[in-house]
């Protein structure tokens, strides 16, 4: 005759969930089909292979033991399959969730805790770093464009930038620069007056650059004189 077939398990908690925590060897056993195929002799067939089926877990539990969701994961209905890993975009920041939520705006579903790192398994909103935006869809940080020279990005999800002191924008261009900005050319000597005014060019003829220059350097000679007579006096 045949073999016999293998057992058939079935695991009903009351509750639909398990109560405690159970024993591991528990779970290792039930991972696999419970029996065997009995040996079929005389010409019999073999037994069929037994079976292991689980109660309608509550959502937010999975597994024939009913085990609750990590955080990172949820599961929406009432069967024994197992919690999955929330999307890119979405988080469950606390275990047991039936339902993985997406970040508010600016925000990026992050799989770390303390810095923005998007993909499977969120376990919390976060904003991106400076100099990046979050995605529409809250699963990417995209990077800005880089500021210009002598300036820096000033706020988070924005790709803004402001020029660092004593830099200024110069009215028209993006561009940080001096109050006055000064270049030696074979023309003479350029003065940029003042750029946030509008970047007025002025073009001086070699004799009267070096004037202006020497100028500037007695005038600054003697303002430290002055500022050393009065800390004398002091």
């Amino acid at each position: 005759g045949g073999g016999g077939g293998g057992g058939r398990l079935w695991l009903s908690p009351a509750s639909g969930r398990w109560k405690g925590t159970p024993d591991p060897r528990v779970g290792r056993l039930f991972s696999h089909p419970a029996g065997g195929a009995g040996d079929g002799r005389a010409g019999g067939g073999a037994g069929g292979i037994g079976t292991v089926r689980g109660a309608a877990c509550e959502p937010g539990h999975g597994g024939l033991l009913c085990d609750l969701c990590g955080a990172g994961t949820a599961k929406r209905h009432a069967d024994n399959g197992p919690c999955e890993a929330c999307a890119p975009g979405t988080v469950a920041p606390a275990p047991g969730q039936s339902a993985c939520s997406p970040c508010g705006a600016g925000l990026v579903a992050s799989n770390d805790t303390s810095y923005p790192s998007p993909g499977e398994g969120g376990l919390a909103c976060l904003p991106c770093p400076l100099g990046e935006t979050a995605s529409a869809r809250g699963d990417a940080c995209d990077r800005c464009a880089l500021p210009p020279l002598r300036a820096s990005f000033v706020a988070v999800n924005s790709c803004s930038w402001r020029c660092d002191p004593p830099f200024i924008l110069a009215a028209g261009r993006d561009q940080c620069g001096l109050f006055f900005e000064v270049w030696f050319t074979n023309l003479g000597l350029l003065l940029d007056v003042p750029p946030a005014a509008g970047h007025a060019v002025i073009l001086l003829p070699p004799l009267a650059g070096l004037a202006l220059l020497a100028a500037l350097l007695l005038l600054l000679v003697g303002l430290l004189l002055l500022l050393r007579l009065l800390l004398h006096l002091l």
